[in-house]
């Protein structure tokens, strides 16, 4: 073998040889069971984000400012909460138990606690955003999650919020025009102010004459200053319009 021979062969025992292309790690995305949560316990999973059978919803929200709660996520580290109360989020979850739309998915992402902040992990899953909200099976917006916050912006909003709270079930029925659920909650409204049922025109009286019932606010009924519902139900007359009602009090 001459000199020449042998440095070919030395040359190509020792060239670097193309490389293997890299495969690309699967990214581990980090859900809350929703059953659990709904019981008032964070529960976290990580699953691959590219599972076929994966279903999960993806909650959008505005950030509230309240102060931190921390909670061990059970999958290495520590998620510090301060966009929501703990207590809002465990009703939503529970809301979504019963929900014909969600009730059959098992867990939820939500970034305050799905995300490590960690700087790496928070840098890849922040690279991974529009594909959770992609593969999400469901996207829920939810616009008051960080009520407390609100809340405790001021007095007045402490009153709101408790007054809608305290009529919430109405409130729903009254959005989703449900009349007989409607009914039924006036009913009951009335029983517990000790209403007479005999006779019972005088509960037909403030039912059907007033606007502070289910029929006036599913008709969007309104009432002049001078209308009379005792009048009304006599007479079995529509209520004067507004406009001529105030001219009325105008001439007197």
């Amino acid at each position: 073998m001459t000199i020449d021979e042998t440095e070919d062969k030395l040359g190509q025992d020792f060239s670097l040889k193309d490389p293997k292309p890299r495969q690309r790690k699967p990214f581990q995305v980090v859900l809350v069971d929703i059953k659990k949560a709904s019981y008032g316990e964070i529960h976290c999973v990580k699953k691959t984000l590219e599972d076929d059978d994966l279903k999960f919803v993806a909650l959008s929200y505005r950030w509230g400012e309240l102060l931190e709660t921390q909670i061990d996520t059970g999958v290495g580290y520590t998620a510090t909460i301060t966009s929501f109360h703990l207590i809002d989020f465990y009703q939503l979850c529970g809301k979504m138990t019963i929900e014909s739309d969600t009730k059959h998915i098992n867990y939820v992402w939500v970034d305050a606690i799905c995300v490590d902040q960690s700087p790496e992990k928070r840098k890849a899953t922040i690279h991974q955003m529009s594909n959770i909200y992609d593969r999400a099976t469901y996207i829920l917006a939810v616009p008051d999650l960080h009520l407390a916050y609100l809340q405790d912006l001021s007095f007045k909003n402490d009153d709101i919020i408790e007054g809608s709270d305290k009529y919430a079930i109405y409130l729903y029925h009254l959005l989703h025009g449900h009349a007989s659920q409607l009914d039924a909650l006036d009913e009951a409204f009335l029983d517990k102010a000790n209403v007479p049922k005999d006779p019972p025109a005088l509960r037909q009286l403030l039912l059907k004459n007033t606007n502070h019932f289910a029929y006036g606010l599913l008709n969007d009924i309104e009432y002049g200053k001078l209308y009379c519902p005792v009048q009304a139900s006599i007479t079995s007359a529509k209520p004067p319009p507004i406009k001529s009602v105030v001219n009325i009090g105008k001439l007197g």
